[in-house]
């Protein structure tokens, strides 16, 4: 059984992180409470040797958090090594943090990897089991995608976790080589895009890069995407409109050539806003589709009207012409 006693913080080994899994916490609240309260709940504590320093298991933020308020002392239980194993002890952290949160996803990967590498967990067990514990898909994809997760750069680590860079994408730009890495991860960081359009900018960056035989740090500097998002005239949700334009115009360039001049003819039309026109599909037909709506019959000449009008303009010429 563990014993529990007030520990020096001075007796703890501070840089053995071994079975430490919380990554990038929030500690706000926690500071102001260990602050005024001090540590509440005791920490877990293990004593590999005699005269060891005491490992930490469980409680690196109370452990932070009261360095940070200047406490000498902690609560804690203290487990002997021949009573607790590392793997016991890892679990125990992990259970430890479970009970009061939920893990981000490098934490959840962190976890999967070091029970299947250091600990030996069988892929069966880790899908069946751990995945829904964390709560992952149980899949063997799940599985292997958050396991290479874990053997990334700090930077894309905190990108997923500071940014919510989706985990696919962080997975694409730890396979990019170095240069092409350093120059794509600020668009995804500094812009925060979320989850759909940070997955839209990887396939478009992904697709003219094999299309024209390029790197993707030589893509964005042609694209002059440092420009765009060091503009200080642009608001956040301006810097990410105009770095998506210049990817699908670089990724479609025929496309985005026509939505801009169907624009253009559009707006020549001068239609009314009761009066909507649809273009085709990609622009790959000439059929066009008008709706309109009327609650009166002078409404319904108006909109016929104004149809007439549109039809022996010039820019209807234009549209026909995508």
């Amino acid at each position: 059984m563990p014993a529990f006693g007030r520990i020096l913080v001075t007796d703890i080994a501070l840089d053995d992180e071994t079975f430490v899994v919380t990554y990038r916490p929030q500690m706000q609240r926690l500071l102001a409470s260990v602050a005024r309260m001090g540590v509440l709940t005791p920490l877990h504590l293990r004593q590999p040797g005699e005269s060891a320093l005491l490992q930490l298991v469980a409680g690196s933020k109370r452990l932070r958090a009261a360095r940070q308020a200047g406490q000498a002392t902690v609560p804690a239980l203290i487990h002997e090594a021949d009573e607790l194993s590392e793997q016991q002890a890892f679990l125990l952290a992990v259970h430890d943090n479970l009970a009061c949160r939920p893990f981000n996803v490098v934490e959840k990967a962190r976890i999967l990897r070091r029970l299947r590498h250091d600990f030996q967990y069988p892929d069966a067990t880790l899908i069946e089991q751990v995945c829904p514990l964390l709560d992952l898909p149980p899949r063997a994809d799940t599985l292997e995608a958050y396991c290479t997760l874990a053997t990334l750069d700090d930077a894309l680590q905190a990108a997923t976790v500071e940014s919510a860079l989706p985990v696919d994408v962080a997975l694409w730009i730890g396979g990019l080589d170095t240069a092409d890495r350093q120059a794509v991860l600020p668009l995804f960081t500094d812009l925060q895009l979320g989850s759909n359009r940070a997955q839209e900018c990887a396939a478009y960056i992904d697709e003219v890069c094999q299309r024209d035989a390029c790197t993707a740090a030589a893509l964005i500097e042609r694209l002059d995407i440092p420009a765009l998002l060091a503009d200080p005239q642009s608001s956040g949700p301006q810097k990410r409109e105009a770095v998506r334009h210049a990817l699908r115009q670089a990724r479609y360039p025929q496309l985005t050539a026509h939505e801009q001049r169907y624009r253009e003819a559009t707006r020549r039309l001068r239609l009314p806003p009761a009066i909507s026109l649809r273009p085709p599909p990609y622009f790959e037909k000439r059929q066009y589709q008008v709706s309109f709506s009327f609650s009166q019959r002078q409404e319904l000449r108006h909109a016929a009207q104004r149809l007439l009008d549109a039809a022996d303009s010039d820019a209807m010429d234009d549209l026909f012409d995508l």
